[in-house]
C-alpha cells in the first residue's frame, strides 16, 4: 500500500560516520538535518590520499571517525540552509559548505574574555607572557619562505570579531609562522570590514609576521592547504584561530617573540 512521508518541525535526519570517496579524498561526515526548517548541524574530516599517505587502514578509519565525532560534539557547524532536501542534495550541500562556506568544523563562540587580551595590549606584556613556557619551534627554513598568504576569519559571539591573519608555511611538514590583528564589530554583527579596515589590519598582521611571528604546526591532514592554490584554507584558518585563543598569561597569541 502506498504511503506518504510527512515531516514535522521536530523531524530530523541523522548520519553518523557517513563516508564519501571523492577523487583522492576520503571524507567522513556526521550530521543532523531538520527538513522543515532547513537547520543543519555537521562536522567532517578529510583524508587526502598521496604517495606518502595512502588509503586509510582500519585503524586510520577508526581514528578519523573518532576525530569527526569529537568535532561534532565540541564545535560543529550550525547553519540554516535549504528546506526539504533529499539525501543526495543534502550531502552536496554539506560538501559545498565544507569547501566554500564554514569548513569542516564550526567557529568557537566566545562570549567572555579578559580585557587584557585586547589587540591593543602592550608588546611588553605580550613578550612577558610568551617567555613563560617552552614553545614549539618551526624549522629554520620556514623563515626563508617568501610567499605570504592572507586569511580573514569571522568569529561569532556576543561581541563578533574579524581576525586578519598573515602567514607563511611549509606544506612538507606543516610548519607555520603567522601574525594576526583582530577587529571587533562593536556589537554590530552585520558590520563588514571595508577596504580601508581590511588594508590596515592586514598591514598590522604583516608587521607582526615580519617582526614577531607566532610559531606552530598545522595538522597532518591539512598541511596540503599551504600549497599553491587549494580550493580553500578554512581548516588552516580555524587551527590558527585556535592557537590565537590558547592565551598565554591571559593574552591572545597574535604576536610572538621578536626576531
Amino acid at each position: 500500500m502506498p504511503f506518504v512521508i510527512v515531516c514535522t518541525d521536530s523531524t530530523s535526519l541523522c548520519g553518523t560516520n557517513v563516508w564519501l570517496i571523492e577523487g583522492k579524498r576520503e571524507i567522513c561526515i556526521n550530521y543532523e538535518y531538520f527538513p522543515e526548517s532547513g537547520y543543519l548541524k555537521y562536522a567532517a574530516v578529510v583524508h587526502r590520499i598521496t604517495e606518502d599517505d595512502p588509503k586509510l587502514t582500519i585503524k586510520g578509519i577508526e581514528e578519523h571517525q573518532h576525530t569527526v565525532q569529537r568535532r561534532y560534539e565540541i564545535r560543529p557547524v550550525e547553519m540554516y540552509t535549504f528546506a526539504n532536501m533529499d539525501d543526495d542534495m543534502l550531502i552536496e550541500n554539506i560538501r559545498y559548505n565544507m569547501c566554500h562556506g564554514y569548513g569542516c568544523k564550526g567557529s568557537r563562540i566566545r562570549d567572555t574574555y579578559s580585557e587584557a587580551s585586547s589587540d591593543t595590549s602592550s608588546d611588553t606584556m605580550s613578550m612577558l607572557s610568551e617567555t613563560s613556557e617552552e614553545e614549539f619551534k618551526v624549522s629554520p627554513e620556514t623563515y626563508n619562505l617568501k610567499t605570504i598568504r592572507h586569511l580573514k576569519y569571522y568569529m561569532a559571539g556576543k561581541e563578533s570579531r574579524y581576525i586578519f591573519i598573515s602567514l607563511k608555511g611549509r606544506s612538507s611538514n606543516g610548519d607555520v609562522l603567522f601574525g594576526a590583528s583582530i577587529m571587533r564589530t562593536k556589537n554590530d554583527p552585520s558590520y563588514i570590514p571595508n577596504k580601508n579596515d581590511t588594508k590596515a589590519h592586514f598591514a598590522t598582521a604583516d608587521s607582526r609576521l615580519r617582526k614577531c611571528p607566532v610559531q606552530m604546526r598545522v595538522s597532518e591532514e591539512f598541511k596540503h592547504q599551504l600549497k599553491g592554490n587549494p580550493k580553500h584554507r578554512e581548516d588552516i584558518a580555524a587551527e590558527i584561530v585556535d592557537k590565537i585563543f590558547e592565551r598565554h598569561g591571559g593574552l591572545l597569541n597574535i604576536r610572538g617573540q621578536r626576531i
